[in-house]
């Protein structure tokens, strides 16, 4: 069979190879798979919002901390704010968490079971269809790996370059998502699992790692003090739950949901690999003391936000696990006696193929669902309705479009699709965008936009009109096109402010 013997060919490969030609396909290949089936639809809301933001790069912003920010900052600096660019920095970063794990898979698996521990996440949707938007939870994706991976280096040659690193890749995961105090904590907490645990805290290497850490996180601990922790009232408000028995229901649904992610992940492992009891025993609390400071490394980050929302009453969510779960494939191919044959590989490996191409096949087909109904109705129309806006702004001052409020997603699609990537306010607050302040907006004017239903957008927009004198209300209907094809009008209104005469 021709695709046996060219898998045969890749296994043979050095190791170091072939991992390098996965990555290299999966990046071109689910690059691709988004690029036509978002072919009729513009980039997602949080896309947008972090190329909004990375306009200004800060320390923080109100909702989340600022990595991706950054990454998007000095991603455009080298291409253009296209689509197909941001689906390509997704993919990058799924990329490079599988490089980072395995990185850390070299130094408990060898022959073919360091490559199918990275086959088996790819038949997680985490990589390829939780990759994407890019934001603040595709971000942990790659930065937990990489922590881990520094922590273990660390923890394994005591040397001060690890440390450092260590630490310093800890505190970025907490500048992509403050929920990365879980895998800290998990961090902490692994050593004891070790029988040179003890002799680890003595050196001076975990508090070189504490040391390090805190120095990155400094700036950032900094600004949430004098923003009033912005992003914690954020969380609070959207995440809080209605009850008691609410949040234990959630609590509950959250550990069955992450499960649920891993359904294929397992199913092709039990077929694959048949392991008996013992040998799952030995792969999810390992006997040696390397393996159960991955397991620790594993279960605590999945595991401790459980009580924590319950003490605070929050609703968790499946999804947030999904940066967490790199490890388990590792774990459950470290034991001697869990065998996978040259021909499970080849198996597991055209199964990846097969619906990897799948996927790329039926992604015209997604493209032509999505239009038809398949994504939130704006999303059809933002670039349509950002180049409507822009050009009638234009026409009426003579200048560029510099400033964008109002419903968050449409502020965000302006910055992005239109002409001039006017800077975004969402919902008419610039406390939420410090870098435009009331004088901005009176010597450049700015542009309001609210969905035509959005009664909440709709006052605020008009409170705002009021007291703005030659303000003009203007109805856009923009009409999504895609193939030659008309979608269903999409209603908005939008008051253009002009700079106010001095």
């Amino acid at each position: 069979m021709a695709f046996a013997r060219s898998a045969g060919a890749w296994f043979d490969a050095p190791t170091g190879t072939a991992i390098s030609i996965l990555l290299g396909l999966f990046t071109l290949l689910w690059t691709l798979f988004h690029i036509i089936s978002f072919a009729s639809t513009d980039l997602h809301p949080d896309f947008l919002e972090v190329y909004a933001w990375s306009r200004h790069p800060s320390l923080g912003y109100y909702k989340h901390p600022p990595l991706d920010a950054w990454i998007a900052w000095l991603w455009f600096h080298l291409l253009p704010a296209q689509d197909w660019a941001f689906w390509l920095l997704a993919m990058v970063n799924a990329a490079v968490a599988l490089f980072a794990i395995d990185c850390i898979a070299r130094h408990r698996l060898s022959g073919d079971k360091r490559i199918v521990a990275l086959l088996l996440l790819l038949l997680t949707p985490f990589y390829q269809f939780r990759a994407q938007p890019f934001g603040a939870n595709q971000m942990l994706l790659s930065t937990w790996p990489v922590a881990v991976y520094c922590f273990l280096r660390a923890f394994e040659t005591r040397r001060p370059s690890w440390a450092i690193a260590a630490g310093c890749a800890a505190a970025l995961s907490m500048l992509g998502k403050y929920n990365s105090v879980f895998l800290i904590l998990g961090l902490a907490v692994a050593p004891l699992a070790h029988r040179n645990g003890l002799a680890y805290f003595r050196s001076v290497s975990p508090w070189l790692s504490v040391v390090s850490g805190l120095v990155v996180l400094t700036p950032n601990l900094v600004w949430l003090g004098t923003t009033g922790f912005m992003p914690f009232h954020y969380a609070v408000t959207v995440h809080a739950d209605s009850s008691l028995s609410s949040t234990l229901m959630h609590s509950m649904t959250y550990f069955g949901g992450a499960i649920s992610y891993l359904t294929v992940l397992l199913a092709v492992y039990l077929v694959s690999v048949r392991p008996n009891w013992a040998t799952l025993q030995g792969a999810l609390w390992p006997s040696d003391s390397d393996g159960r400071m991955l397991a620790v490394l594993l279960w605590v980050p999945i595991i401790a936000p459980i009580p924590v929302a319950i003490a605070i009453n929050a609703r968790l969510s499946s999804l947030w696990t999904m940066q967490a779960w790199f490890l388990l494939p590792i774990l459950l191919l470290s034991p001697q006696r869990a065998i996978v044959s040259r021909s499970a590989a080849i198996g597991i490996a055209a199964f990846v193929s097969a619906t990897s191409l799948g996927a790329l096949a039926v992604s015209p087909a997604l493209a032509w669902a999505k239009f038809f109904g398949g994504v939130e109705p704006s999303r059809l129309c933002f670039q349509s309705l950002a180049t409507e806006a822009t050009e009638r702004w234009q026409a009426t001052t003579g200048r560029p479009l510099s400033i964008a409020a109002g419903d968050p997603d449409l502020a965000a699609a302006v910055s992005f699709y239109g002409k001039s990537h006017p800077d975004a306010v969402p919902i008419f607050d610039i406390k939420k965008a410090p870098w435009v302040n009331s004088s901005r907006q009176a010597q450049e004017g700015f542009i309001g936009l609210c969905k035509a239903d959005d009664t909440s957008c709709l006052s605020r927009a008009q409170q705002i009109a009021r007291d703005w004198p030659d303000a003009v209300r203007v109805d856009l209907h923009p009409v999504p096109r895609f193939a030659g094809r008309n979608g269903i009008p999409q209603d908005y209104t939008m008051w253009l402010m002009p700079p106010l005469a001095h």
